[in-house]
């Protein structure tokens, strides 16, 4: 039996596949360090992990397919939470969450730009 190209480029497509997590409570480089520690000899070595901590991302470039409950599995044992990464836009909590602190943010400028320019148009008082 003989292989066709296209064969043999979606065996290796699949060979050195990157799954994509989101890891809860992944927030320092000390993280970053014990999820190599424990993950690593999971997906066959921490050089096939990289990680995103400003996204809470850790990516899985394993060679050989790797069960993803074992890697939330080993991810639990460090205390943090993993699941598969989404760009679909489900995560709408997220969303409404991040627009409630953009307005907050916004109203807590105003009112210290208002309190700053109420301060320099009161007359000051010299005893």
């Amino acid at each position: 039996m003989t292989r066709t190209g296209a064969e043999t480029s979606s065996e290796s497509a699949r060979a050195a596949e990157r799954r994509v997590f989101k890891v809860r409570g992944m927030d320092c480089a000390e993280e970053v360090a014990v999820l190599r520690d424990v993950v690593g000899p999971v997906v066959g070595g921490a050089s096939h992990l990289s990680f995103d901590i400003l996204n809470g991302r850790m990516t899985v470039a394993a060679e050989s397919a790797v069960d993803d409950r074992l890697v939330k599995s080993a991810v639990a044992t460090t205390g943090m939470q993993a699941e598969r990464w989404s760009d679909q836009g489900g995560d709408e909590h997220a969303d409404e969450g991040r627009r409630l602190r953009t307005i907050l943010t916004a109203i807590s400028g105003a009112l210290t730009f208002g309190g700053f320019v109420t301060h320099a148009a009161l007359p000051s008082s010299q005893a």
